[in-house]
């Protein structure tokens, strides 16, 4: 994955994209000798379990930067001022589709609105020319939503709209593949890994 760029990897929830592509994009970080950062919407790598799990995909999680912010809005405020300081090297946000708006928790938590809307993106204007000049490098772990038919086959899109994709150098479409690994255990044949289908 290039520094100096923007990257988006969206997919259904639970596919995947933090475990399979994410961690290991900021274990490679590591192994540089760099510094990452994550930016996660609930507490993540924090536990001995997630922890030695994250071990396992090469990412030590007492070798990096993390954040939890309460919001989107302030979510990007994180990045920009990790950008803007060029404190790290790559930073990863997780995930940009399930943090809620700030605008929605001032009313009451009654309506909440998640994703990135556009007054949100309109900021990276700013962040991604510093990004490059710094070489530091941009993951953007999204949720993907269905964004309408195309002859009979339902089209999915991520969260962020158009001002989103046109700050990112690649964009990755994880989906389910056909092939599920299962082993036994006590008798019983349960899931221990399945194919996934990348679309670049």
């Amino acid at each position: 994955f290039p520094y100096g760029h923007g990257v988006e990897i969206f997919g259904a929830n639970k596919i995947g994209k933090s475990s399979a592509i994410g961690y290991g994009v900021l274990g490679n970080v590591q192994k540089e000798g760099k510094l990452p950062a994550l930016i996660a919407s609930e507490p993540r790598l924090v536990t001995p379990e997630d922890k030695k799990w994250a071990l396992t995909l090469g990412l030590d999680p007492d070798k990096m930067l993390i954040q939890y912010p309460d919001n989107v809005e302030e979510a990007f405020d994180m990045l920009r001022d990790l950008v803007f300081g060029n404190l790290v090297d790559y930073i990863m946000i997780d995930s940009v589709g399930g943090m809620g708006n700030a605008s929605s928790a001032q009313e009451g938590g009654t309506k909440k609105a998640y994703g990135i809307s556009s007054d949100v993106t309109s900021g990276l204007n700013d962040i991604m020319p510093k990004l490059w000049k710094n070489n530091q490098g941009l993951l953007l772990i999204n949720q993907q939503r269905q964004s309408g038919a195309f002859k009979g086959s339902i089209m999915y899109d991520s969260p962020g709209g158009e001002a989103l994709k046109h700050h990112m150098r690649m964009r990755i479409h994880m989906k389910p593949g056909g092939t599920r690994y299962t082993t036994k255990i006590d008798g019983d044949d349960v899931l221990v890994g399945r194919q996934l289908n990348c679309k670049l």
